[in-house]
């Protein structure tokens, strides 16, 4: 039964945790629902302003609105068609993104249906484990059940370090993306013809979304896991460049004078994103070290039996 119990309690704080990160998660992504419907409630109001001004640039596509942006002559366009584009483009981009995060919150409840029970569960075991530690050999007892717990959740942290670096490693295909759009952005004037220029400007828009939308999921992830177990982490730096794309719409990229700082900081984060990466590698290697000893420790009290 003691054998049971052990077994028991470790699936069950596994699932404990995994129910909480979840719920964590679905909370993240709800408050970035909730954010984005006040920008796009703020841009809805800013958009009815100067209608008479603006009404050619309605029939105009997203692409076709940064590219009328990007090589109208300096002075062509009013400051009221230049504000139009830019609110234009940020509702666009908010639409989309909002889609997505309903999405992936949709998928998260359909997750969470499959915990339900689990915190009655842990409290049960809680009672139990307190029966076994007030009889028999108390102290091992005790131990050995402590252990079991935090056998749990080292794996769980080791589950969880994985997939981070999973996320990280399906990151570089938007930022490398990114990067070569931003590059290519910098050089339109060398290219001839619209539809050579409407490229880079629709990658760039794409690749800026989902550059955006992975960086929330993992960011946060980041934030919890960096200060746990062993092998702790300081995100600061990479935090920062990280916020420098999701705190900017895709529009803001094109203004004169930001390309060339876009292209730096898209530099930077990928070095600090490969630093990150080689980090959390050698975290994942101390609490595999940490598993092992809570093994070792648990198996010695149990052969104490």
């Amino acid at each position: 039964m003691f054998i049971d119990l052990n077994l028991r309690l470790e699936d069950t704080v596994r699932k404990k945790r995994e129910c909480e990160r979840l719920m964590a998660k679905l909370r993240d992504i709800e408050e970035r629902i909730s954010r984005s419907r006040d920008v796009l409630q703020t841009l809805d109001i800013q958009e009815v302003k100067d209608e008479d001004q603006i009404e050619h640039l309605r029939r105009l596509s997203i692409s076709s609105l940064i590219y009328t942006l990007l090589f109208s002559e300096e002075g062509q366009l009013t400051r009221a068609e230049i504000e139009y584009i830019k609110i234009k483009c940020k509702m666009e981009e908010k639409k989309e993104e909002l889609l997505l995060l309903e999405k992936e919150s949709h998928g998260l409840k359909t997750h969470l249906a499959g915990f339900e029970g689990v915190y009655n569960d842990y409290e049960e075991l809680m009672r139990e484990k307190k029966a076994f530690t007030t009889k028999g050999k108390v102290h091992v007892n005790s131990e050995i059940l402590r252990l079991s717990e935090e056998l749990a959740l080292s794996l769980c942290l080791i589950k969880e370090t994985k997939e981070l670096l999973m996320e990280i490693k399906h990151l570089t295909i938007p930022l490398e993306s990114f990067v070569e759009a931003i590059e290519s952005i910098d050089k339109l004037d060398s290219l001839k013809t619209e539809r050579e220029r409407l490229v880079p400007i629709k990658e760039l828009r794409n690749s800026s979304l989902l550059l955006k939308i992975s960086l929330g999921t993992m960011v946060r992830d980041l934030k919890d896991i960096s200060h746990k177990g062993r092998g702790r982490i300081n995100p600061d730096i990479f935090l920062e460049l990280a916020d420098f794309f999701t705190e900017n719409s895709f529009v803001d990229f094109y203004e004169k004078g930001q390309i060339s700082t876009t292209i730096e900081k898209s530099k930077s984060f990928k070095k600090e994103l490969e630093k990150m990466q080689g980090a959390l590698e050698k975290k994942l290697i101390k609490e595999d070290e940490n598993l092992d000893d809570i093994k070792r420790s648990r198996i010695s009290y149990i052969e104490a039996l």
